[in-house]
């Protein structure tokens, strides 16, 4: 199972850091250089899982994955005072919150996923909500949404129902929590983008997924060790024809598309149209010679 990162830079079209770039980063943050579940192609975060023995590429695994990339980020000289935005797919792998209303029970004692909610208030101060009591005869002990609710100075009709709780607590800034992705990226200065669900022609990796299967599919003995060698092969064959260019034009493509009120069917046809060739069924040709004069 491979977790790739497809970069909008001339440079390269995936990220790796230099011998030097990745001495430094390694000199601060030490722990890159530590083994784990997950294997990364040298002075990458690009990742890959051999499936089984509880091997996957869960919430937890993902964290991991950009936790790396965000601390050798800073050391990118070619990324150096550029502002990094990073689109993301809109997987529960990858856009997993840290909580939900739905894991808090209504009264004190019950169940609470988090002892303390971080989050900015009306007027974009830095603010505390403490899940648990903190002194008293009930201190450990979950507060519960009714109390939680007072807290925050929401007002709660007698004999609420847990679902009504909800519903009034939902619309607080206290529970417009964000995914734990886009918490930590924020720590690190990185934007995190989610792409819409099911659109596909938004995510340019798919493009390079698409490309890496038909090149080990078309050449594989159906053996592990060779499939490992074809993946490899596939990234640098996607490097020699310059596939990037031809998926990060098509992205930009499609956002002026829907930016000037096209319907997802007029998207469509950018890829499906008389234009093209007997041989292309999927998406629309587009060559290197032609990548000029086309626009962006």
């Amino acid at each position: 199972m491979l977790s790739d990162f497809l970069v909008s830079h001339p440079e390269n079209p995936f990220f790796q850091l230099s011998q030097s770039e990745w001495a430094a980063a390694t000199a601060k943050y030490s722990e890159l250089l530590e083994e784990n579940n997950i294997e990364y192609i040298d002075r990458s975060a690009s990742a890959s899982i051999q499936v089984g023995n509880g091997a996957y590429f869960d919430n937890d695994a993902v964290l991991s994955q950009f936790t790396r990339l965000f601390k050798m980020l800073p050391f990118k000289q070619a990324y150096k005072n550029k502002v990094i935005i990073i689109i993301v797919d809109n997987a529960r792998t990858h856009s997993a919150k840290e909580f939900s209303l739905e894991d808090f029970g209504m009264k004190p004692g019950t169940r609470c996923p988090i002892d303390q909610i971080l989050y900015n208030g009306e007027m974009g101060q830095h603010q505390k909500l403490d899940c648990c009591f903190t002194s008293g005869r009930h201190k450990g002990k979950s507060k519960g949404l009714l109390i939680l609710a007072e807290e925050l100075k929401i007002q709660v009709p007698p004999k609420t129902s847990l679902d009504h709780l909800k519903q009034l607590l939902s619309s607080h800034n206290a529970f417009q929590n964000k995914s734990k992705l886009e918490t930590l990226a924020k720590q690190y200065g990185v934007k995190i983008i989610f792409s819409p669900k099911f659109d596909c022609e938004l995510n340019c990796i798919e493009g390079l997924w698409a490309h890496q299967r038909q090149f080990v599919r078309n050449r594989t003995d159906q053996t592990f060790p060779t499939m490992l060698t074809l993946i490899k092969d596939s990234r640098n064959k996607f490097i020699e024809k310059n596939d990037a260019m031809k998926l990060l034009r098509r992205f930009w493509r499609t956002l002026e598309a829907y930016d000037r009120g096209d319907s997802y069917e007029e998207v469509m046809k950018l890829y499906f149209s008389s234009l093209c060739k007997n041989g292309v069924y999927h998406r629309r040709r587009i060559t290197n010679s032609n990548l000029q004069d086309s626009g962006q």
